[in-house]
């Protein structure tokens, strides 16, 4: 029971140093590096949230929230998922196959402070799927030619950052968006001669960037994660 206990609070002391580290990122924008530890929080919720009743999570629901409003900010909409077959693996305690009646283990229970975990010996990849919702968001799928500073890339991420708010508070961001004139654009009748040169009827050429869609974002704010001790 010590042990298990001693697991537990090691999680908490983990999801607080990955919490400050995230961040610490953000701060220094570095918002690329930011996303796998904002997964990291998240991993250790669900690690935390599976050994402690609900009762007794403290702010942890309120962390989860406040991440969840985070990983929103990211452009990331398409992920990587892989599609095996197990054909060999062992149990992290005992080391005896986990399908073996021998192994008293079931995996994801805790032991001694110690999760039984399927460690995998082989594999056979059998397919990569692109999904939009997988059970890890790490590996996520961007353009290989998207040379574009980090602040243009996260560009809402970077709002929201910028905006010297405390990290704690949680928050919501509306988005409003409104067709603008594009003032580098001289109109003319449609079917003159397009004013940028190209020799093109100005419907055929840039009457379709004459407008263009302007967004306005605005963040309400919450009430901030209060700390307990326990």
């Amino acid at each position: 029971m010590l042990a298990n206990s001693a697991f537990i609070v090691y999680k908490y002391i983990a999801l607080f140093c990955n919490l400050a580290a995230y961040f610490q990122s953000l701060n220094e924008a570095q918002y690329a590096k930011s996303w796998n530890l904002l997964q990291n929080c998240l991993d250790l919720v669900i690690v935390i949230g599976k050994f402690v009743d609900s009762g007794n999570r403290y702010d942890v629901p309120d962390i989860v929230e406040l991440l969840v409003n985070y990983e929103r900010l990211y452009p990331y909409k398409v992920f990587a998922s892989t599609e095996m077959t197990v054909t060999r693996s062992h149990c992290s305690i005992c080391g005896l196959s986990m399908l073996s009646l021998l192994c008293p283990h079931i995996k994801g229970n805790l032991y001694w402070g110690e999760i039984a975990l399927e460690v995998i010996d082989d594999v056979k990849l059998k397919a990569v799927a692109l999904v939009s919702h997988p059970l890890d968001k790490r590996c996520v799928m961007t353009l290989s030619d998207d040379d574009r500073p980090e602040e243009e890339k996260f560009a809402l991420l970077h709002f929201v950052t910028q905006s010297n708010l405390n990290p704690l508070v949680r928050f919501s961001v509306e988005s409003q968006s409104s067709l603008r004139l594009n003032s580098d654009i001289k109109a003319v009748g449609r079917n003159k001669a397009c004013t940028c040169g190209s020799g093109m009827k100005f419907k055929k050429c840039c009457l379709s960037k004459l407008y263009y869609e302007h967004v306005h974002n605005i963040i309400h704010l919450d009430k901030p994660v209060e700390f307990h001790l326990f």
